[in-house]
């Protein structure tokens, strides 16, 4: 039996186990451990114990788009979610009016390429590097090597690796100003980050995803609330200012990407 949420999203992240049914005079077959309490951390604890490692590459490709401060297209839908997440409700309605989440987004151009290792809670690795440029012209360049590991309420990071994660929209797992979602791979990492080849920062915080299609083509406006079931092909980038630090010379002071016909192995 397994947990079939998420287009057995669950199921893949160890949400799986066996029974054997005996006749009432076989001798009883030894005693199952208890399962674990239905929960990410420990769907990650199933996978150190496991000792399961999965690694993948992805490489960016198709139209590349730079997402620029707007409003979330649907704030009715995710309104009631937005009850669950306490002293964080605040920012994220913030976020709803302005915020990285919007259809306001410009063509631009770059690359994007890394490998990721999910290996438990504590072992998670990440390799790569993105350039791009912004709609003002600037060039940047992310060289990520180290995995951010810290959980917070409702962001936990699994270890800072995790592949096949069902979550955002209606799940109140991460922020719901993104649809629902599957992903092939979700990381989270620290990034030297570069802009016209001068040092910004050795400490940006930095969220990838390959995830299932949310924007459409040609406009590339977020075409749906639920996009779960959708091809798996969206490279994300986001990046945002290290702790203290300030916020960068663009836009909402942050960076966000999309590669829109990216594809992971």
């Amino acid at each position: 039996m397994y947990c079939p949420v998420g287009s057995d999203s669950h199921k893949k992240l160890g949400m799986d186990t066996h029974l054997k049914v005996v006749g009432a005079t076989s001798p009883a077959p030894p005693a199952a451990p208890a399962p674990s309490r239905y929960g990410a951390s420990e769907m990650s604890e199933a996978h150190t114990k496991a000792e399961r490692v999965q690694a993948i590459r992805v490489t960016g490709g198709g139209p590349v788009i730079q997402i620029l401060p707007g409003p979330f297209p649907f704030p009715d839908s995710a309104a009631p979610i937005l009850k669950a997440f306490g002293d964080e409700r605040e920012g994220l309605e913030s976020q709803v009016k302005n915020g990285p989440y919007s259809n306001n987004v410009v063509r631009t151009s770059g690359s994007f390429a890394f490998t990721a290792w999910d290996k438990g809670a504590v072992r998670d690795s990440v390799d790569g590097v993105a350039e791009f440029a912004t709609q003002d012209g600037a060039r940047w360049k992310l060289v990520m090597d180290r995995v951010q590991t810290k959980d917070v309420p409702h962001h936990p990071r699994f270890g800072g690796v995790i592949m096949g994660l069902y979550y955002h929209g209606v799940t109140q797992v991460h922020t719901p100003l993104v649809p629902t979602i599957n992903s092939a791979v979700a990381l989270w990492a620290f990034g030297h980050l570069y802009k016209n080849d001068v040092l910004v920062t050795d400490n940006a915080m930095v969220h990838v995803m390959l995830l299932s299609r949310t924007r459409r083509d040609g406009d590339f406006a977020l075409s749906c609330w639920d996009c779960s079931k959708n091809k798996i092909e969206e490279l994300q980038l986001q990046i945002l200012p290290g702790p203290g630090e300030p916020k960068f010379a663009a836009p909402g002071g942050f960076l966000f990407v999309n590669w829109e016909q990216s594809q992971g192995r």
